[in-house]
């Protein structure tokens, strides 16, 4: 695996890791561990996706790679050489998965913090504990806080947008909807049913 991941010598790899997972679990053995290639080649999928441009500017993006490794590691079992020969894209898309679930983990902790900003955080609560000498300093500090909008609050966001509709999603046509009645011709002929009926 030269530069990256080689697809051919990873579905190789990962068609003798399968093989080997058969015969321990039939022999009632634990998994045996993955091979130094594969392993490479996860962590390299995970790095070079966490550098894309989709993911660069976080600054947990640390926590998202080790959370890719992780996952990968405890579903690489699953990949079946029978139903696909590209595992590449099998590992993509669970980096990709455990980096969004990583995502909305740390956007919940941001919302927590900045609600116990907003609504908790009072000058009693930081000065507790603290020498009356330096009490400009923490109401400095709150006020800092509250001002800057240190932390954002995914959740509000959320219900915010869910009221608001896309402009996409508006109707263009502006003239209201009149509803169209059709009278119907009194000369409508009478169908027989009997004819119809079984004998």
């Amino acid at each position: 695996m030269a530069d990256y991941v080689n697809n051919k010598e990873f579905f190789a790899e990962l068609c003798i890791f399968h093989e080997e997972c058969k015969l321990a679990t039939a022999a009632g053995l634990e998994r045996p561990q993955i091979s130094n290639k594969i392993a490479n080649a996860i962590m390299q999928v995970s790095t070079r996706m966490a550098n894309s441009y989709n993911f660069c500017n976080y600054t947990y993006k640390d926590e998202m790679i080790s959370d890719a490794i992780l996952k990968c590691y405890m579903k690489i079992h699953g990949f079946d050489p029978l139903r696909s020969e590209n595992p590449f894209a099998y590992v993509s898309q669970i980096v990709w998965n455990s980096f969004l679930l990583r995502i909305k983990e740390e956007q919940k902790e941001s919302s927590v913090k900045a609600r116990m900003i907003r609504e908790k955080m009072s000058d009693e609560f930081v000065q507790h504990g603290v020498d009356t000498d330096a009490d400009e300093g923490s109401n400095a500090f709150v006020e800092f806080l509250k001002e800057n909008d240190a932390f954002v609050d995914y959740i509000e966001l959320r219900k915010e947008n869910a009221k608001t509709i896309h402009p996409s999603l508006k109707h263009r046509n502006k003239t209201p909807y009149v509803k169209k009645f059709v009278e119907l011709k009194e000369d409508i002929t009478e169908f027989d049913l009997s004819d119809f009926e079984a004998v």
